[in-house]
C-alpha cells in the first residue's frame, strides 16, 4: 500500500469523498447522517486525505476554535484501521499545527479512540460527555508542543 497524503479543497469532489467516508464510518453506525448536519465551517479548515491511488482510506480535518487548533475529524476506513494510516494522519496534523506556532492541539475523542490518542501523547481532561453531533461517549484531549 503506497499511501499519499493530499490537501483537499472544501467543496471539491475529494471533499465529498471525505463526507462519504466520515458518514459511513462515524455516523451511519450510530443511526445518523452527516448530510443532515451543517459542516460549512469546514471551508476554513485544513482538510487532508490519505489515498491509495484514487481510493480515499482516511482523512483529517483541523480547524480553529477560540484561537486554538482543534482536530475536528480523524477518520480511517474500517477495512484498513490499525494499518498505520491514522498515525500517519495525526503526525501530519501535529507537524502542521506546530509549524503554525501553536502550543497545543485539542480534540474531542470518542472514548473508543482514547487509547489511540494516548499512544500519540495526548492527555484526557474533563468529564466524559455526549457530543451533540455524535451522541456517543466523548472525552476532551490535548497535546502540548
Amino acid at each position: 500500500m503506497g499511501i499519499e497524503l493530499r490537501e483537499i479543497t472544501y467543496g471539491s469532489a475529494e471533499y465529498e469523498m471525505t463526507r462519504e467516508l466520515r458518514n459511513r464510518i462515524m455516523r451511519v453506525p450510530i443511526g445518523l447522517s452527516i448530510y443532515d448536519q451543517d459542516y460549512t465551517f469546514e471551508v476554513n479548515s485544513r482538510i487532508i486525505g490519505a489515498f491509495d491511488g484514487d481510493k480515499m482510506l482516511g482523512c483529517s480535518i483541523v480547524g480553529k476554535l477560540d484561537g486554538e487548533y482543534c482536530l475536528d475529524f480523524l477518520c480511517v476506513d474500517d477495512t484498513v484501521q490499525k494499518s498505520g494510516i491514522g498515525s500517519m494522519l495525526i503526525k501530519d496534523v501535529e507537524k502542521w499545527v506546530a509549524s503554525k506556532g501553536a502550543p497545543v492541539l485539542i480534540l474531542e475523542a470518542r472514548t473508543s479512540a482514547q487509547k489511540f490518542y494516548e499512544k500519540h501523547g495526548y492527555e484526557a481532561y474533563g468529564e466524559i460527555y455526549l457530543m451533540k453531533n455524535s451522541p456517543t461517549d466523548h472525552i476532551r484531549m490535548r497535546k502540548y508542543f
